[in-house]
């Protein structure tokens, strides 16, 4: 990322910043603040620019996800697209919803048995917080087939945005790892 942009504060992989709390494979609606951070209004943080200065296209990437992914403002009013910005909440959304991208069998079967291991098992995993074994919920996820989340292998816990090693503003890397609770 060049150095003239930066991650909001919710955002950033730094330490000192005191990102959002977020496991990547839950909705939106489940992201929270830390613990260090009650004093501020969640609907404060989700409504904040997500970058200084502001974005309209957020292209990001991560290690295991083998593609770079997008997120980029969206207005049903197209003289105001100019104004628009991306916001934290449109961030975690579009992070949802690119991590919620089916995946083929094609794709599946390119990577390495280890690799392949390593994914179903973060599949079975995702799929079984989603209810009883074979209750209609989880089924219905079951059904679903792989999604993108699947190839963090189980590292979903959001830990912010770095600059990209490409240098270009609107590029990020995501950087995840364990969910505390399935550590």
């Amino acid at each position: 990322m060049h150095s003239a942009y930066r991650a909001q504060p919710a955002l950033s992989a730094s330490k000192q910043e005191g990102h959002l709390v977020y496991d990547l494979s839950l909705p939106p609606h489940t992201v929270s603040l830390p613990l260090g951070k009650a004093n501020s209004s969640m609907r404060d943080i989700l409504t904040q620019s997500a970058s200084v200065p502001n974005l309209h296209l957020l292209e990001f990437s991560h290690p295991k996800l083998g593609k770079k992914m997008y997120i980029h403002t969206r207005t049903s009013d197209p003289t105001a697209a100019s104004k628009a910005f991306l916001t934290v909440a449109d961030v975690i959304k579009g992070l949802y919803a690119n991590l919620r991208e089916p995946v083929s069998e094609k794709d599946f079967n390119k990577e390495p048995k280890e690799r392949r291991d390593r994914i179903t098992r973060a599949f079975l995993q995702r799929i079984s917080r989603v209810g009883k074994k074979d209750g209609p919920e989880y089924r219905a996820e079951r059904d679903k087939g792989l999604k993108r989340i699947d190839w963090l292998e189980g590292e979903d816990m959001f830990l912010g945005f770095e600059p990209a090693s490409d240098g270009v503003g609107h590029h990020w890397s995501l950087v995840t790892g364990a969910v505390p609770d399935r550590v």
